[in-house]
């Protein structure tokens, strides 16, 4: 994708690239029934083609969790913490910036991908209705976190004085989930 302004030329390349993640995790049994699990993140948005033309840096995620799992059935909660990769351009331009890079950027970021939400909560549960059979559901839940923004330089033909046009994104997101699975 080429973002380009009125009067600013090409502001961001056109290749957007996968991060590379680096990871690591345990599970601890810590009986029979109760497993308790712990993973460690690395997402390297800040060297991914496109990622790094936005502003976005590297993104630390932990995530724990525990399962019990007795007499057919099992249940789980889990938690996930990561800090917004998202960089906010600043007013003014940098020197290897082109103009208007930092109220498109802002705008792009905080409108269209707003990668902003730093904890999620998980529960799930399942039930074996047969050695083949099993019924499982599962919700996830991630609070709500409010961007603001300034996107005055992005207002073409000249860009709006610094500090007064601003985006403001809210997001939060829930999303539940149940299956039927059967085991050949």
């Amino acid at each position: 994708m080429s973002v380009a302004g009125a009067g600013f030329g090409q502001v961001f390349a056109d290749q957007l690239d996968q991060p590379a993640e680096i990871k690591a995790g345990f599970a601890y049994a810590a009986d029979n029934n109760f497993t308790v699990t712990a993973d460690y993140r690395l997402i390297q948005w800040g060297s991914a083609a496109g990622y790094k033309d936005f502003g976005w840096k590297d993104q630390t995620v932990i995530a724990v969790g525990g399962k019990y799992a007795a007499d057919g059935y099992w249940l789980g909660a889990g938690y996930n913490h990561s800090a917004n990769p998202i960089s906010v351009f600043a007013n003014g331009i940098p020197a290897n910036a082109t103009n208007g890079q930092n109220g498109v950027g802002n705008m792009f970021n905080n409108m269209l991908f707003p990668g902003i939400i730093n904890s999620a909560y998980t529960l799930g549960g399942g039930y074996a209705l047969s050695n083949n059979l099993e019924l499982a559901a599962s919700f996830m839940y991630a609070p709500k976190v409010t961007a603001r923004v300034d996107i005055s330089d992005a207002v073409p033909p000249a860009g709006a004085a610094p500090g007064t046009l601003f985006n403001t994104t809210t997001h939060s997101q829930q999303s539940y989930s149940a299956s039927l699975r059967y085991k050949f």
